[in-house]
């Protein structure tokens, strides 16, 4: 396969310069979101048309293979929230003032040792390839998330999370794809094998349907890593537009929630979101996510230069009722040939 070498030296260098950005520390768990479907409000399921694709349907991953392409991609992501708001987040900083073994609560019986307005920062960094060019029926991808909280709580161990996907099927009816990834957020620096299975439909080139089952194996923080099935369908107006909505059923984390300090309305995370292309290199994107789990209702915007090179992005979501719980969001994607 011939190669340009200017094109190879600027992939080198990005490559470098992201594994040096990713390996800066230690961090806390959540599932890595991603500018794009942060902007959409996540929903992204049956959207999953870039290298995002490796986190959220994996399936998706063979729109690579149909163009043909190589990506790459480098994300930072700025989160900050109030204890108060997602205690859940924090399982550390709960007490319990009774070890009765009939307790069905995690928080049951707890006393929280952290003021309700303690503020937590977190920067995450992500580093993504896949590769749609080489075999012309399967798509593969890898990535590696590490994050940095500033309060530097876990002092044991490296928390990060490293995937690999694979995809195929029928490039305009239905391709399946999955990811296997190895979890290692805890504090005591053990790790955790999981993987998320996906599937894409095509139906009649201009609506997807896409459903995904992540973290299928569990995990020992279940309410920052959660097993969850996710369905999604999303219309596109020629190449100009898409919507999409989402729905995901969370199965860990509600039992342990349900005490005095902290109580779920439900199981259920809700999304909807729009992008639309202007000129053909402007692309916009807004959205919503409902989670019933924490009951944050999160807005989001986002704007993007858009080439078929690559793209360059930022996000913004925030909560309506926690003005102080925001997260920001950067992505550069590089695409070749």
């Amino acid at each position: 396969m011939f190669v340009d070498r200017e094109k190879s030296g600027v992939l080198l260098f990005a490559l470098v310069a992201a594994f040096l950005l990713a390996g800066v520390g230690a961090a806390d768990a959540q599932m890595y979101w991603g500018t794009r479907p942060i902007g959409m409000g996540g929903a992204f399921t049956a959207v999953a048309n870039d290298v995002d694709a490796i986190e959220w349907n994996p399936a998706g991953l063979t729109t690579l293979t149909k163009n043909k392409q190589m990506g790459f991609d480098i994300n930072y992501e700025y989160h900050q929230y109030l204890f108060g708001d997602f205690p859940y987040l924090q399982p550390q900083l709960i007490q319990k003032t009774s070890s009765n073994e009939f307790g069905n609560g995690y928080f049951n019986n707890t006393t929280p040792t952290a003021p309700a307005n303690k503020k937590f920062s977190e920067d995450w960094y992500h580093l993504a390839i896949a590769d749609g060019y080489v075999n012309p029926l399967v798509a593969v991808g890898a990535a590696f998330t590490t994050q940095d909280p500033s309060n530097q709580l876990f002092k044991h161990g490296t928390d990060f999370q490293a995937d690999l996907s694979a995809a195929g099927g029928f490039a305009n009816i239905v391709n399946f794809g999955g990811t296997a990834r190895w979890v290692n957020f805890d504090p005591t620096g053990k790790g955790k094998f999981d993987f998320d299975v996906g599937m894409l439909i095509n139906a009649i080139n201009l609506i997807k349907v896409g459903l995904t089952g992540r973290n299928l194996l569990g995990n020992d923080e279940p309410l920052v890593v959660r097993r969850e099935v996710a369905l999604g369908v999303a219309g596109y107006v020629m190449d100009y537009a898409t919507v999409s909505l989402e729905v995901t059923k969370v199965f860990d984390g509600l039992k342990k929630l349900n005490g005095p300090l902290y109580q779920p309305k439900g199981t259920f995370v809700f999304a909807a979101g729009a992008e639309g292309v202007i000129v053909k290199l402007l692309s916009l994107r807004g959205g919503f996510n409902y989670d019933e789990i924490s009951g944050a209702r999160m807005y989001s915007v986002g704007l993007g230069f858009v080439d078929k090179h690559g793209t360059i992005g930022y996000s913004f979501q925030g909560s309506v009722d926690h003005v102080r719980d925001f997260t920001h969001s950067i992505q550069l994607v590089i695409y070749y040939p």
